[in-house]
């Protein structure tokens, strides 16, 4: 059977990395802090993005709500096919 995946790296081949207690490279912790950074704004842009989308579905729902009672109100399809007055904050 034929192997598929690349072979191993010997250990001369393999980047070394720093031991427990060495210190990272200034650019690469500047790196991994500018990573971290940009990781965090994705997902607070990930959470925006889902409110975002809740508010506008909430408010399709609304709007569709809100057509459906205009077009009774216009065809006098309503319940009763009566137009009931309600009374407003103004009639005080």
């Amino acid at each position: 059977m034929t192997d598929i995946l690349p072979a191993r790296n010997t250990s001369s081949q393999v980047r070394s990395q720093p031991n427990r207690g060495q210190s990272l490279p200034d650019n690469e912790r500047k790196l991994r802090d500018d990573l971290t950074r940009a990781t965090d704004r994705i997902k607070e842009l990930i959470a925006e993005i889902n409110k975002l989308q809740e508010e506008n579905d909430a408010l399709a729902r609304i709007v569709n709500v809100l057509e459906l009672e205009n077009h009774e109100l216009r065809t006098g399809t309503g319940r009763t096919g009566q137009l009931i007055g309600l009374p407003s904050a103004y009639d005080r």
